[in-house]
């Protein structure tokens, strides 16, 4: 493994040299890009980011578009509308969980999917009139030019085991972080996460001129799948639940469960984007009857793969996380997006 991870970090490099002498140039839209990406494999927690910049955009008065590639789904090329801005066009069959989660959460939005961000891009800016594209996990793309690139970094693991891919998970070095704008650091709160000033003293050794983040994911809802109705967070307390996660970090979300002071955790993982069967389902039914387990309780991502949930057996709510800053959060000037991203 460690000599494929130095033939993939040969690869960067030639990427890298390729676009800095001007062999390959990057497409320029006319709207201003922001990345929200990593430098891991697993989940850092993008998809609340976007979530959380979408509103900030939208709400400023800005025209937003969501451009992702969709993993899991089954359209991949070409331009697809998941949502218009008025309505979901498509299902995660079609485009996978995180797109169709990101259309549901934000609602007015459009969000578009497909590999070739250049083409979906494009789509934003002159079918939709996008004055911001969010480009969800796009620090590794490099076809789009972007204008601001932030990273997230998972306090819980946020190197990885420091080694490249396929030797470790660390998708770029290090290093690589000085070609950000911002960095974000996620789940500051959570057990396991790295002391604050020592990541940061590691951050400002490789990006010390990167303005650096602190934020958390707070668990904001909880509801009953399919029907949606509200259940109290404090609900949890005392109970004895299944915590079930096809999600790229479960450890998170088992963690979370216990910070709103469940009596019992019986984890039931999956892997990233898993798409259930019905056999599978019912074995977690079974499972947790077995366990006595009073509910399960899986992530609003996995909630969009689950619909072939029995009616029958335990319930099964629903946990949704916002992203919230601690103390100073980035700012915009009003009207930024209007500026000329040249």
């Amino acid at each position: 493994l460690r000599l494929a991870a130095a033939g993939y970090a040969a690869g960067l490099l030639a990427r890298d040299l390729s676009y800095k002498i001007g062999l390959v140039r990057p497409l320029r839209l006319g709207a201003r890009v922001i990345s929200v990406g990593n430098i891991t494999l697993g989940g850092t927690g993008k998809t609340p980011a976007v979530i959380h910049l979408a509103r900030y955009f939208h709400a400023r008065g800005e025209r937003v578009a969501v451009l992702l590639r969709g993993h899991g789904g089954e359209r991949l090329g070409g331009v697809n509308v998941v949502h218009d801005g008025l309505q979901r066009c498509l299902g995660v069959d079609e485009v996978g969980d995180e797109a169709v989660l990101l259309a549901d959460r934000l609602g007015d939005v459009p969000v578009l999917a497909g590999k070739d961000r250049r083409l979906t891009g494009a789509a934003a800016v002159e079918e939709f009139g996008a004055s911001v594209v969010l480009l969800d996990d796009g620090f590794q793309y490099r076809r789009l030019a972007i204008d601001e690139h932030i990273v997230l970094l998972d306090a819980t693991q946020p190197f990885g085991n420091g080694r490249l891919f396929p030797a470790g998970t660390l998708r770029d070095p290090p290093s690589y972080l000085a070609r950000a704008q911002q960095i974000w650091i996620t789940r500051t709160d959570h057990p396991g996460a790295m002391a604050p000033e020592a990541l940061r003293a590691k951050v400002a050794r490789v990006a010390p001129e990167v303005p650096v983040y602190r934020t958390r994911h707070l668990p904001a809802r909880l509801w009953r799948f399919p029907s949606g109705q509200p259940v109290e967070l404090a609900r949890l307390a005392g109970r004895k639940i299944m915590g079930m996660a096809g999600i790229g970090n479960p450890s998170a979300f088992w963690a979370t469960l216990q910070g709103l002071q469940v009596a019992e955790l019986v984890p039931e993982p999956f892997p990233d984007h898993h798409r259930y069967q019905q056999p599978e389902i019912v074995e977690v039914v079974r499972r947790a009857e077995q366990a006595g387990c009073e509910a399960v309780v899986t992530t609003e991502k996995d909630a969009v793969r689950l619909d072939l949930w029995p009616a029958g057996g335990p319930e099964l709510w629903v946990l949704g996380i916002e992203l919230v800053f601690e103390g100073a959060a980035p700012e915009w000037p009003e009207g930024v997006a209007r500026d000329d991203p040249n």
